[in-house]
């Protein structure tokens, strides 16, 4: 794949394939469900760097967290993150190239 267009196809075929959440275009349950998703990644994304941040400040790791390589799973769920990413383009209709580059120009503008 070379582009995110290719990634939100491949994704929405997956889904289908496997049965998983749908990512049809304009559904409000999906969007719901795909929301709700991508937040929970978040969350134990969130709740990842909290424990690499604790254990880095106290330069020790807690009882549960001895043998637990954080970067690898914070690696895994910022994946989960991009997943629902590409669902939720999928279900809003977003051509994320093309918005992405417009949302670039405007920031540039306020640095300028």
């Amino acid at each position: 794949m070379k582009n995110i267009k290719e990634f939100i196809k491949f994704q929405i075929e997956f889904d289908k394939k496997t049965g998983l959440v749908s990512n049809r275009p304009g559904n409000l349950d999906d969007l719901v469900a795909n929301t709700i998703g991508i937040t929970g990644e978040l969350g134990e994304f969130a709740n990842l760097v909290k424990k690499k941040l604790r254990a880095e400040k106290y330069k020790r790791k807690r009882k549960d967290e001895k043998d637990v390589n954080l970067d690898k799973k914070l690696k895994e769920e910022l994946i989960d993150i991009f997943i629902y990413f590409l669902k939720l383009c999928a279900v809003l209709k977003i051509d994320i190239e093309k918005e992405y580059l417009k949302k670039i120009k405007k920031v540039k503008k306020r640095f300028k």
